[in-house]
């Protein structure tokens, strides 16, 4: 059996300052009966510290309880639901 290698050079990041940041954070926002999941309350606070604005995607109706979700989503400057 041939054992494989792998050399990998990753090349150094380049840090930008945060004001020259002008992307956008999408968040995909997984909800269950209209409570957001943990992880994805995770996901919004790492988005909101790394700059810019954060928009949120959710799936669903207002059956679903997408407009709960939506309002537990703080510092989205905007939420998109997606109809199934």
């Amino acid at each position: 059996m041939a054992t494989l290698r792998c050399s990998c050079v990753a090349a150094p990041a380049r840090r930008l300052p945060s004001t020259r940041r002008l992307a956008s954070t999408l968040v995909f926002l997984e909800q269950r009966q209209g409570k957001l999941t943990p992880s994805v309350l995770n996901t919004l606070t790492a988005a909101s510290s790394i700059g810019g604005e954060v928009h949120g995607v959710v799936v669903g109706g207002p059956e679903d309880g997408v407009d709960a979700a939506a309002d537990q989503a703080k510092g989205c400057a905007a939420v998109s639901p997606v109809p199934l």
